[in-house]
């Protein structure tokens, strides 16, 4: 999930093997997200070893963060509300390249 925007078109995304030393208190960016999600906080977890960044001739590093949900019955309804949808890994051939690069990082990352 890309969230609060879509990342630019012309992005690359680049791993980190360690966190930038400056960056967002994992609570509060949590806190934001459930807010745009409309979810109580305590359905997000933070992956704390996850870092990446896209880089772009048109804007600015942005820093990429991963969040998973705590429990396996996802929120359809709360989906509904934010015309968002669920969808599997199979259906995401047609995602920007960028899109489909976090993707795949998030990926290796959960499965180990």
């Amino acid at each position: 999930m890309l969230m609060p925007t879509l990342l630019p078109e012309d992005a690359s995304i680049y791993p980190r093997n360690t966190p930038s030393p400056v960056r967002i208190h994992p609570a509060a960016w949590t806190a934001h997200l459930a807010g745009l999600l409309k979810l109580p906080t305590h359905m997000l977890a933070v992956e704390p070893e996850f870092h990446a960044e896209a880089h772009s001739p048109t804007h600015a590093p942005i820093t990429i963060l991963l969040a998973s949900f705590n429990s396996i019955d996802l929120p359809w309804d709360i989906a509904k509300q934010i015309h968002a949808q669920w969808i599997s890994i199979t259906d995401t051939t047609g995602i920007a390249p960028a899109e489909l690069a976090v993707l795949r990082l998030a990926y290796e990352h959960m499965i180990g």
